[in-house]
């Protein structure tokens, strides 16, 4: 007996197995007609019963076999689909929350620029506004120091004024009398007199101790009596121009007279005033740069303290530097061009132009260094980057020498990169 699986065990198969498969070569009888159920039953024996049985069961479970499957295939079908679409969903929210999240960020990159863009404009703003009051103050400062010169010169040409105006009445008074004196008639007694009271302003021009003695015999003729010299007024009532530099307060005694020819080439009166320019530039350079950061008080005070630690090194070329010519001290860390002249005139010659120099490069080094020390090093190099675009911005436009420019930026500029 062949046996087969029940999923493909059908009614064919029973047929071939209880012989009623054809012979071959044997026609094949013609179906007849299907009988009812119940007489198909009644003429199955109880095996074929049995056998048939077996064969509806079989097929039905098989059927059954194949809806579970086609239902868990469907199952998993809208499982995975599901899935897919869930994924799908996320995949998509995923990549919103990205777009948001990146046009947050480009958001906030394009608010931070727009910030720092007003930060700098508002910077830009602060430097002009507090160059602006400087200037403003700085001219009023000039203009008060020219009327306070001004009036120091009228009052000195007053003076003289009223000192010639008074020997002149004193000559003319004195003339009156000679003259006077001249018209009487002379006597021998009257004639010593005069003698005597010629020795006497002879003995006190010469400082020499009064004498009232009895002239010697013969008696000289009287000489006419010489108006004095007119007194040398005091410094305090000579004009700027023209009144002698006196010592300093320190005890060293009174400095000789000296004019600006006195110096050498190197150091004359016109190298000089353009030198302190170019230094004067750079300290407004500096202040700019440090009062929006530090504020105003803070920077005129780094400027003053820079410029008395370079006296230390440069006391012969900076000594009462930073002091006006009426007595004020200087609050800004700037230069008096007089008395770094008159400084360099007490200098010998083959000294005066490298202490000069030495003692301008010490001023910009020590304060390159102090916004070093204080802001950093990023700092100390912008703002040397500032000062060296002055060399052709300001410099050379206002017309000063191009070989004072060059030595300026040469010997007293310090160099890019270079140590504090």
């Amino acid at each position: 007996m062949v046996t087969q699986s029940d999923d493909v065990f059908d009614l064919d198969d029973v047929l071939e197995i209880f012989g009623g498969q054809p012979k071959a070569g044997a026609a094949v009888p013609a179906p007849e007609a299907e009988a009812p159920a119940g007489l198909l039953a009644d003429a199955l024996t109880p095996e074929e019963q049995r056998l048939l049985e077996d064969y509806e069961r079989s097929k039905r479970e098989r059927l059954q076999r194949e809806e579970q499957a086609r239902q868990a295939k469907q199952a998993e079908e809208r499982r995975i689909l599901e899935e897919y679409e869930r994924s799908k969903r996320e995949a998509q929210a995923r990549q919103e929350r990205e777009r948001q999240e990146a046009e947050r960020q480009r958001q906030a990159e394009i608010e931070a620029l727009r910030q720092k863009d007003l930060l700098a404009q508002a910077r830009k703003q602060e430097e002009k506004r507090i160059l602006a009051e400087y200037e403003r103050a700085r001219r009023a400062r000039a203009e008060e120091e020219k009327a306070e010169q001004e009036a120091s010169e009228a009052r000195a040409q007053q003076a003289l004024k009223e000192l010639a105006q008074r020997q002149q009445a004193e000559q003319a008074q004195r003339l009156s009398e000679e003259q006077a004196v001249a018209a009487r008639p002379s006597s021998d007694k009257h004639q010593r007199l005069l003698d005597l009271l010629g020795k006497v302003q002879r003995d006190l021009k010469a400082g020499r101790p009064l004498s009232l003695d009895p002239l010697p015999e013969p008696v000289p003729a009287p000489e006419p009596a010489h108006a004095p010299e007119p007194a040398a007024p005091s410094a305090s009532a000579l004009p700027a121009e023209t009144a002698p530099v006196l010592g300093d307060a320190a005890g060293s005694g009174p400095a000789p007279a000296f004019t600006r020819s006195d110096l050498p080439g190197e150091v004359e009166s016109g190298f000089n005033d353009a030198m302190c320019l170019m230094l004067d530039e750079t300290r407004k350079v500096v202040f700019a740069y440090l009062a929006p950061v530090i504020g105003i008080r803070a920077a005129n005070t780094m400027l003053s303290k820079t410029l008395e630690k370079a006296r230390a090194k440069a006391g012969a070329m900076l000594k009462d530097a930073n002091w006006r010519t009426d007595g004020t001290l200087r609050d800004d860390g700037s230069l008096d061009a007089d008395r770094l002249l008159k400084n360099a005139a007490g200098l010998a010659p083959e000294q005066r132009r490298p202490l000069y120099v030495e003692a301008l490069r010490e001023i910009l080094r020590l304060r390159l260094q102090a916004v070093e020390l204080g802001l950093g090093a990023q700092a100390r190099q912008e703002l040397l980057e500032r000062l060296l675009q002055l060399r052709l911005r300001t410099f050379v436009d206002r017309g000063i020498k191009k070989d004072w420019v060059d030595m300026f930026y040469d010997e007293v500029m310090p160099r890019a990169g270079g140590p504090a």
